[in-house]
């Protein structure tokens, strides 16, 4: 497996956001997104004690991110949409 990861000049910041401005600090990186469509994309949130998993429907729902590049084009999402924003390959 491949994770995908903030900066290490920035972890320590994106520790400390939580709630309302939390963000995801470890998830897969573009070649290994679609590994567990049944699951969904595993991350960890700066604000959780433990990993979860997204789903399509809580990423295109709750999130508002776009279907088409959750299933085909996570590079569009990875460090450029947020909660991704601050996570990059």
């Amino acid at each position: 497996m491949s994770y995908t990861a903030p900066k290490a000049s920035d972890l320590l910041t994106m520790m400390n956001l939580k709630g309302a401005n939390r963000k995801i600090i470890l998830t897969f990186n573009s070649r290994n997104w679609g590994n567990y469509k049944d699951q969904g994309v595993i991350v960890q949130w700066s604000d959780g004690d433990t990993a979860t998993y997204i789903t399509k429907d809580e990423a295109t729902g709750d999130l508002s991110l776009d279907a088409n590049s959750w299933e085909t084009s996570p590079q569009d999402i990875i460090g450029e949409r947020p909660p991704f924003d601050r996570t990059f390959e």
